[in-house]
């Protein structure tokens, strides 16, 4: 069963200081993505870090998936070494002091217990603990003791395990289109036993093209009442649908990211709709059905602690912001778009640079931007590649006077096609000029803020056929 929080509303948005007990008084910002970006869904005050949501959420306001949490607290704690533990599903990142201690971002570490040891000063220090969900189940929960009194692993609060019986849906009504779109009269149509093919870079038949096809499969089923799992993975995009409503959607998404979905089914027939659709290069789409039996508890696991280490364990390039709010921008210029902000004493991974060093490219929870060097301290800076080789490319003396927009946050590359290097993000509903595509029609060239770049066709709205376009390349 899924438990029900009461959230106690914050009255103010002061960092609450309290005692170095394991125990504080935590400001909680919660966000409809997985970044921690944007305007807070939810702002709410909690006494622990120590939650179970199963597949719920932890407010109203908040998505039962795909959304983000930062914790903050100023803690006092007398001098001496302090070992922090933490246990999340998907990924949590513990830092004191803009010192990052513990991180599982896009690790492989799903429910196990990590900890990490830090040296403190007597006095007040600030923790921020940021938690990222992704699907399925979402539990966080974070501690600290004293590594010289009580060095040991706690045991946090048991995860409600689920298992799952398979359902067999189908057979399906499958309909072929030779475009992107489910648009007009299907170039086959057939009945399907199962939704699971791997076209790699083939075509599903002679008269569906290799690149830049759609399917539809339609079925029904007569069900138990319960609480049911979806789960699908494909490349491009996906979206399933049970009685008219969206249940997953990643149709502009995370190519090949595996997506799942907890529904609650009343008892009788259901209809089942699921739409895909492939661009370019390996064509697949995997997709499971299950009914949920949450009846068992799993032991929880308490590994080996690391023993203090005075060497931080992460050597990667990073960099420290040096200004009080600093713009992360789409491409290394300051006329490109700003895509996200940062604040003073946070840290995150540098992944590149420009040519002349003046631009660090950065890492911020996942989303990709430039950053001005000058208002950065970058530390382990040796070997990091340049990514750009200019502030922007110069762009051609006429565009075609058409616009296009984003239908969401999609990359600006170098080249026509995925191997070109990221010049930077266009955001969700933002709107460039267009200079014409290539020769298949699969991408387009843009103006965006002086950076000229191309953009995949499939995640862009336009306001002509592509075939009315000149092309470029």
């Amino acid at each position: 069963m899924i438990k029900r929080l009461v959230l106690l509303l914050v009255l103010s948005a002061a960092v609450v200081t309290v005692h170095a007990d394991g125990v504080a008084n935590w400001r909680v910002e919660y966000y409809n993505n997985q970044y921690l970006i944007g305007e807070e869904a939810v702002t709410t005050s909690v006494s622990a870090i120590s939650f179970d949501w199963g597949a719920g959420s932890p407010a109203s306001g908040v998505d039962t998936d795909s959304f983000s949490a930062r914790f903050t607290a100023r803690t006092d704690f007398t001098a001496g070494t302090y070992r922090f533990f933490a246990r999340a599903d998907d990924e949590v990142r513990v830092t004191v002091d803009q010192q990052t201690i513990i991180s599982t971002f896009d690790q492989a570490q799903v429910g196990e217990t990590v900890s990490g040891d830090i040296t403190l000063s007597s006095g007040s220090h600030q923790i921020q603990v940021d938690y990222r969900e992704r699907s399925g189940d979402a539990y966080v929960f974070v501690t600290w003791e004293n590594a010289a009194t009580n060095p040991t692993a706690p045991t946090f609060a048991p995860i409600t395990a689920t298992s799952t019986t398979d359902v067999v849906l189908g057979p399906w009504l499958t309909q072929y289109f030779p475009n992107t779109d489910l648009a007009g009269f299907p170039g086959g149509i057939f009945s399907e036993p199962e939704i699971s093919s791997n076209w790699g870079d083939g075509s599903p038949f002679v008269s569906i093209p290799t690149d830049d096809f759609s399917v539809r499969w339609s079925g029904a089923a007569v069900l138990d009442e319960g609480r049911y799992r979806v789960t699908v993975r494909a490349d491009d995009g996906v979206r399933v649908f049970i009685d008219g409503d969206v249940v997953i959607d990643a149709w502009v998404g995370d190519v090949s990211e595996l997506k799942t979905a907890d529904v609650t089914l009343a008892a009788g027939q259901h209809s089942f709709v699921v739409e895909y659709y492939e661009l370019e290069g390996d064509a697949f789409i995997d997709f499971a059905f299950e009914q949920v039996d949450e009846t068992q508890i799993l032991p929880t696991p308490v590994p080996a602690v690391k023993a203090p280490s005075n060497t931080p364990a992460n050597v990667e390039a990073r960099g420290t912001v040096d200004a009080f709010r600093l713009n992360v921008r789409a491409a290394p210029v300051t006329s490109a778009a700003v895509v996200t902000k940062i604040e003073r004493g946070e840290t995150y991974p540098i992944i590149g640079r420009n040519a002349d060093d003046s631009w660090w490219q950065v890492d911020v929870n996942g989303m990709v931007g430039w950053v001005f060097a000058d208002f950065l301290i970058a530390t382990n800076t040796v070997g990091v590649p340049v990514t750009s080789t200019s502030g922007a490319p110069v762009a051609p003396a006429t565009t075609t006077g058409l616009t296009l927009t984003a239908s969401g946050t999609i990359n600006l590359r170098s080249i026509p096609g995925r191997s070109g290097a990221v010049l930077g993000l266009m955001p969700f509903g933002a709107s460039a000029e267009i200079i014409g595509r290539n020769s298949t029609g699969t991408w387009v060239q843009v103006n965006y803020n002086g950076t000229v770049a191309w953009v995949s066709r499939g995640f862009v709205n336009l306001p002509v056929p592509v075939e009315d376009l000149p092309v470029t390349n």
